[in-house]
């Protein structure tokens, strides 16, 4: 896992993450590698808008496969 931080905001990639994107690339997917991460961003978005909007602080942020 990697794991870093952005003023009080921990970002971990977990290497299943890698793993899904390296694959996707293997066989030959690699066509919808940014679709994917984008959909990834837009997931993690639906949690932090709201979350924002509540006023919850947000202490980790993960990407995982």
């Amino acid at each position: 896992m990697i794991e870093f931080k952005v003023k009080s905001v921990t970002y971990r990639l977990d290497f299943s993450f890698f793993l899904l994107w390296a694959m996707m690339y293997l066989l030959g997917h690699e066509t919808l590698m940014l679709p994917m991460f984008i959909a990834c961003l837009i997931h993690e978005m639906g949690h932090i808008i709201p979350m924002t909007i509540y006023g919850r602080k947000i202490k980790s942020i993960e990407f995982g496969g």
